[in-house]
């Protein structure tokens, strides 16, 4: 017995699969300061696990310019975006 995949569904996991390859590539690279392992916790603990938090760390808000919340944590301003999107979503506010 064979499975089907369809096209759409391989163009799905392909891209989740190059998100996952840029998040372990980025995650390496970094030093983590207090600063952004603070934030990464509270994505965590917004998105219930490593995984949900992680999917939403290499996503690209409007809000954000076009960039991740993962790329935004490379400096101070873009920390600061970051908790503000997380503290709006916390509190159910819009960002």
């Amino acid at each position: 017995m064979s499975t089907f995949i369809s096209q759409s569904l391989f163009h799905e996991l392909r891209c989740e699969h190059e998100r996952v390859a840029q998040l372990e590539t980025i995650a390496r690279s970094l030093t983590w300061t207090a600063e952004q392992q603070e934030l990464v916790a509270m994505a965590i603990e917004l998105f219930g696990s490593e995984a949900g938090a992680a999917q939403w760390l290499l996503c690209q808000p409007p809000i954000m310019g076009g960039r991740t919340p993962l790329e935004l944590l490379s400096d101070a301003d873009g920390q600061a975006k970051v908790r503000h999107s997380l503290n709006c979503l916390t509190y159910g506010l819009p960002a």
